[in-house]
């Protein structure tokens, strides 16, 4: 990792959480925008197997079907 991308962490790390969100979907927008859609397909093939196989991960997706009361 380069000095500068070491640099770019640490501020964002000292941003705010509500701009560390905004500076990840400004990201996320512009690797979309360069073509990162096919590199992010291949990161989320790789992952679906990890999902697939570790319970751990996806054992919230039980509750999926309950009902939802929130308490007042």
């Amino acid at each position: 990792m380069s000095k500068n991308v070491e640099d770019i962490l640490k501020a964002i790390e000292e941003l705010p959480l509500q701009d560390r969100i905004l500076v990840v979907e400004k990201v996320l927008k512009s690797l979309r925008k360069e073509g990162g859609t096919e590199e992010i397909k291949r990161a989320v093939r790789e992952l679906l197997q990890d999902y697939r196989a570790d319970r751990d991960l996806t054992s919230f997706t039980d509750l999926d079907m309950e009902d939802f009361y929130e308490p007042r």
